[in-house]
């Protein structure tokens, strides 16, 4: 069962990475070639931004909303189940939200979560990977903990992926952070497994 669920995670990131949406402005304009300055009030990312592939643009964009989906599913399952690691490492996935949305705003990409709602994604695969992770993980508390490790597998994956790929400078630090985040995070969930 956690066999196939994985192997199903592994086939919906793919496809999503390849299909997520966001690769174009907020005007409509392609990013290839485009440069731009943050929009933020608060002035993070104020800095001019390098170019940005079409490819990478929508990498971007797809980590936002699978870091959103991390937080999500761990907010859920301490909801259910009330262990405290899920709580805490769901405060954790909302900050990498926030370092992806730097990132957003600072080459102006369209920000897939717009409207925050916990369970609801722009990407339709994403979406998938997120009901069938509740209901795995609401059958008990250790496949909750199992729901955890395909997770952040997944997560590692595609930001090995995309590390793989020519990455600007301030991307791949995000991303960098980010897969050690990850790893800190399967850690934490194997050793909760094999207690």
């Amino acid at each position: 069962m956690v066999l196939a669920v994985v192997t199903a995670i592994a086939v919906v990131s793919l496809a999503g990475v390849a299909s997520a949406a966001g690769a174009w402005d907020k005007n409509g304009a392609s990013m290839q070639g485009e440069r731009g300055r943050s929009a933020r009030p608060d002035g993070r990312g104020a800095t001019t931004a390098t170019s940005l592939s079409v490819e990478m643009a929508e990498q971007i964009v797809f980590m936002r909303e699978e870091e959103k989906l991390a937080r999500d599913v761990y907010t859920f399952l301490f909801e259910k189940w009330g262990a405290e690691e899920f709580k805490n490492i769901a405060n954790s996935e909302s900050r990498h939200m926030t370092r992806v949305e730097v990132l957003i705003d600072r080459y102006g990409l369209e920000d897939p979560v717009t409207t925050d709602v916990p369970g609801e994604f722009k990407n339709q695969d994403l979406q998938a990977v997120y009901d069938s992770m509740i209901a795995q993980g609401s059958r008990s508390l250790e496949e909750a903990y199992r729901v955890g490790v395909a997770i952040e597998e997944l997560d590692i994956a595609d930001l090995k992926a995309a590390l793989a790929e020519a990455t600007p400078r301030d991307v791949g630090r995000v991303f960098q952070n980010l897969v050690r985040g990850s790893e800190r995070h399967l850690a934490a969930f194997t050793r909760l497994l094999n207690r």
